[in-house]
């Protein structure tokens, strides 16, 4: 009786360790790369942008472009193709949400993530990322 009772408790504790590290996934100190892949929630494509809405395009959105070889065509591809990043996104603040939409570019290569804040009368786009490479941009 007394090994069943222990064999029970280390079940019990091996799958709140399972269910705990499921919860926790991306978050702590994980590698980059294990964060980019937990990071990216939303497994469908995103609906909250028209793709064919107009877009203002900030400075900083400009210089990031500029800076990482993006181009509006790309931002357009990425609201066509990509998906909702939830965790990277502020969906809940201010009157303008944010949304980070990803794609992954099968044709280059490159990963893009698109910061959009949505407002009432507009559309923004805020930043723009490419997520596998670094680039020294000085966008101030």
């Amino acid at each position: 009786m007394r090994s069943n009772t222990s064999r029970i408790i280390l079940v019990v504790i091996l799958l709140s360790a399972v269910l705990f590290a499921r919860l926790y996934r991306g978050k702590g100190s994980v590698s980059h790369t294990e964060r980019r892949q937990s990071d990216h929630v939303s497994g469908s494509h995103q609906s909250v942008i028209d793709p064919n809405t107009a877009l203002i395009y900030t400075h900083h959105a400009r210089c990031r472009m500029d800076c990482r070889h993006i181009s509006e065509q790309d931002i357009r591809e990425v609201l066509r193709e990509g998906t909702v990043n939830e965790v990277k996104s502020q969906q809940g603040q201010g009157p303008c949400p944010t949304y980070a939409i990803e794609e992954d570019r099968h044709k280059d290569g490159v990963r893009l993530r698109i910061v959009f804040a949505k407002c009432v009368q507009e559309t923004r786009v805020v930043t723009c990322i490419d997520r596998d490479h670094e680039f020294d941009c000085d966008c101030k």
